[in-house]
C-alpha cells in the first residue's frame, strides 16, 4: 500500500474491509492531490480480489468533504438538483434524506456501530455476488463515464469567470476553505460576497 497519501489515511481492517479516512485539514477540500491520490486507492480498490467493502469516514468530525459534487442531476431528480445547484442553499440530514441525497439519516451517537455492523456484513458475502449486484445497478444509475468531463470543464471555466474571480478575495476574508463560519453556513453567507451588497 502506498503509504505517501496525504489527504487520507488507509487501515486495512481486514482483507475484505478497508476503512479510508478523509484527513485534509483543515476541512478537507477536495483538490487536485485529493483527485489524484482518490484515482490511485480506487486502482487499488478495484485490483484487490479479496476486498468487499470500503467505509469513507473524515478525521474532521463537521466536515466530510468540502467543495466538489458533480453527481446531485442524478441522485435527486432534475428539479431538486436545479433547486441545490442554482439556489446554493445549506440543507440538513432530514432534508439530504427526503431528497433522496442520502439514504437515511443516523444519529451521531449511533452512526459508528451502524456503519461498522453494515461494512461487517458486507465484508462476509460473496465478493463476485456484490460486483454482479452493483454491476446491474451501476448500469441503470451511473451516468456514462463521457457525461464527467464536460460539466467538469464548464465547471472549471465558469468557476474561473469574472463574477466568481471577483466574489473570491471576500470569500477569503470571510473564512473561504478554512474551519469558519462560512463554511458552516456557506449557502446563506457565500451571498455576502457578491459585489453588488
Amino acid at each position: 500500500m502506498n503509504s505517501s497519501w496525504t489527504h487520507f489515511t488507509l487501515d486495512r481492517q481486514n482483507p475484505a474491509y478497508w476503512r479510508v479516512t478523509f484527513n485534509h485539514p483543515p476541512i478537507n477540500t477536495i483538490t487536485a492531490t485529493t483527485v489524484r491520490e482518490l484515482s490511485e486507492l480506487v486502482d487499488w480498490i478495484e485490483r484487490d480480489p479479496q476486498l468487499n467493502v470500503v467505509v469513507f469516514g473524515s478525521a474532521n468530525p463537521d466536515f466530510f468533504l468540502a467543495h466538489y459534487d458533480v453527481e446531485k442531476t442524478r441522485l435527486v431528480g432534475r428539479g431538486r438538483a436545479l433547486e441545490i445547484l442554482l439556489v446554493a442553499d445549506d440543507f440538513d440530514g432530514p432534508r439530504a434524506a427526503q431528497y433522496g441525497y442520502v439514504n437515511r439519516v443516523v444519529a451521531d451517537d449511533e452512526l459508528e456501530d451502524e456503519v461498522e455492523e453494515m461494512a461487517a456484513r458486507l465484508a462476509r458475502f460473496d465478493r463476485e455476488a456484490i460486483a454482479r449486484t452493483k454491476s446491474y445497478v451501476d448500469q441503470i444509475t451511473l451516468p456514462r463515464d463521457s457525461e464527467l468531463p464536460p460539466a467538469l470543464t464548464d465547471f472549471r471555466q465558469a468557476f474561473g469567470g469574472p463574477g466568481p474571480r471577483a466574489r473570491l478575495p471576500k470569500l477569503e476574508e470571510l473564512g473561504l476553505n478554512s474551519d469558519s463560519d462560512l463554511e458552516r453556513h456557506l449557502g446563506r453567507r457565500v451571498v455576502e460576497a457578491d459585489p453588488l451588497t
